[in-house]
């Protein structure tokens, strides 16, 4: 069952992933940011936040950093590069490559406050994202 709150992001009240959700994932369009969403909780005031994301190659997701919740991300197909600033702005940027086919490396945490960019390396990126709720817009820092 699924109930789509905006275009680009679909609630669905399953208990697992499955090719079915990916199939699904696929039909969802974009949104500005580049990416689509598949929410496996019931509401943005859900204390769990899990979604699969779809990227292309065409969008960076921009510089931001969450002041809620450490944010965990692991890629399921294609690649993705994570750009993280660890002393704010100023800092060397230091770059985490994730997906089978780049490195090997699956997953990643990024901790709460902390400056980051995500970009598709590969057209049609899926990767498992989850973070605690409720979903807070001002939470979410653009830099």
């Amino acid at each position: 069952m699924t109930n789509t709150l905006a275009p680009s992001t679909v609630f669905v009240t399953d208990h697992s992933i499955t090719t079915g959700h990916l199939r699904l994932l696929e039909s969802i369009p974009l949104s500005v940011t580049g990416t689509s969403r598949l929410c496996f909780h019931e509401t943005h005031d859900s204390p769990l936040h899990v979604m699969l994301v779809k990227a292309t190659t065409k969008d960076v997701f921009a510089r931001h950093c969450h002041t809620d919740s450490d944010e965990f991300t692991t890629v399921l197909e294609g690649g993705l590069e994570i750009t993280l600033w660890s002393d704010g702005l100023q800092s060397t940027p230091h770059h985490i490559v994730l997906g089978r086919d780049f490195t090997g490396d699956y997953g990643a945490l990024i901790s709460k406050g902390l400056a980051h960019t995500t970009r598709a390396l590969s057209e049609n990126t899926v990767y498992l994202e989850i973070k605690l709720g409720p979903f807070n817009p001002d939470a979410l820092v653009k830099l």
